[in-house]
């Protein structure tokens, strides 16, 4: 059931991004924000839509959502590179840092160092939506002190 909703609509998405965002009410505040380009093109992020999509009709929110969607095809690969923005707005490439932790789902496999494949699975049918989340631990490692969520749709 979850699967056919994922496949289908952007209901689910929106379902782990209010989701993310209650869970994060019960964390620490973040210190850091993280944004991620592939290919010199920024993706946006839940930290990005989130407030654009408080307040709005469904229909709206669809939209503004599939609007932040980056379209993949089944087979590729591409290298995240990963910033951390400080309150004060200094940006700092993070990329490959030991202090980077990626969280993904459906057909996407993604190292250490950020390179992301995306793979043909039976996770990986249809109109797929796959996501993952990064996060940036504090330099101690006990702590999330950024994190960001992205949603892809494969187009193939």
């Amino acid at each position: 059931m979850l699967l056919a909703l994922k496949q289908s609509t952007p209901i689910f998405a929106l379902l782990c991004l209010a989701t993310t965002v209650a869970v994060a009410q019960n964390a620490p505040p973040l210190t850091q924000s993280i944004e991620v380009s592939v290919n010199g093109t920024r993706l946006k992020g839940t930290a990005e839509i989130g407030p654009l999509l408080a307040g709005k009709p469904t229909a709206d929110q669809h939209l503004i959502f599939d609007q932040a969607v980056r379209s993949i095809r089944r087979n590729e690969s591409f290298q995240l590179v990963v910033a951390s923005v400080s309150p004060n707005g200094a940006r700092i490439d993070i990329s490959g840092s030991t202090r980077l932790r990626y969280v993904s789902d459906g057909c996407l496999i993604i190292s250490n160092q950020g390179f992301v494949s995306v793979v043909t699975t039976d996770r990986c049918v249809g109109s797929s939506r796959p996501s993952f989340v990064v996060s940036l631990l504090s330099s101690d490692l006990s702590s999330v002190v950024g994190l960001n969520e992205y949603f892809f749709l494969v187009t193939d």
